[in-house]
C-alpha cells in the first residue's frame, strides 16, 4: 500500500529536495502551533462556594448533580441560570432572574423577572452588574470568594399614622 504523499514525492523530478524541505518544515510548523496555543487566553469559571460583597451574596453549589447559582440581595433575590465563564479578557455574561423584595410582606408573592448579569472574573474576585429585561439596573457590586456578605434587609415601610379629625 502506497501512501499518497510518498507517491507524489516519487513522481516528482525533485522528490528528494521536496522530502527534505518537508522534514525541515515539520518541526517549524509544530513549534509555531504549540507557541500559538501557549498564548491563547484561558477561560476561567467561577468556583463553587460563597461569594460576598456589600449588599449581595452569591452561592454557587452543586445540588443533585446540577450547579446552582443563587443570589441574595439586601432587598431581593435572584439566580444566574448559566455558568459564569470568563473569556480571555476576564469578561462574562449570563441569563438569570431577579425578584424585587420589600420590607413589608406584599399582598401577593412577587414574581421573578428575566435578568441579565455580566461582569469580570479574576481568581477570587467577581464584579457583577445586572439589569432586568426592562432595563432596570439591579446591581453593580464587587464580590470576593469566601467573604462574608454585608446583607442589609429591606427597611420596613414607616407605620401609617391614623388621621384624627
Amino acid at each position: 500500500m502506497k501512501l499518497p504523499l510518498i507517491g507524489w514525492l516519487s513522481r516528482s523530478p525533485c522528490w528528494g529536495v521536496k522530502a527534505i524541505a518537508m522534514m525541515r518544515l515539520t518541526p517549524l510548523v509544530l513549534s509555531l502551533s504549540l507557541a500559538a496555543c501557549a498564548h491563547m487566553p484561558s477561560r476561567e469559571t467561577a468556583q463553587l462556594g460563597r461569594w460576598g460583597g456589600k449588599g449581595l451574596e452569591l452561592n454557587i453549589n452543586e445540588d443533585a448533580g446540577a450547579i446552582q447559582r443563587r443570589l441574595t440581595f439586601s432587598c431581593g433575590w435572584g439566580s444566574i441560570d448559566e455558568p459564569i465563564i470568563a473569556n480571555g479578557k476576564g469578561q462574562w455574561q449570563a441569563k438569570g432572574s431577579y425578584t424585587q423584595g420589600s420590607g413589608t410582606p406584599p399582598p401577593e408573592p412577587p414574581s421573578a423577572v428575566p435578568a441579565i448579569y455580566w461582569g469580570t472574573l479574576k481568581g477570587d474576585s467577581l464584579h457583577i452588574w445586572g439589569k432586568t429585561a426592562a432595563g432596570d439596573l439591579i446591581t453593580n457590586i464587587e464580590l470576593r470568594r469566601d467573604r462574608e456578605p454585608e446583607i442589609y434587609f429591606c427597611p420596613s415601610a414607616p407605620p401609617q399614622q391614623s388621621q384624627q379629625q
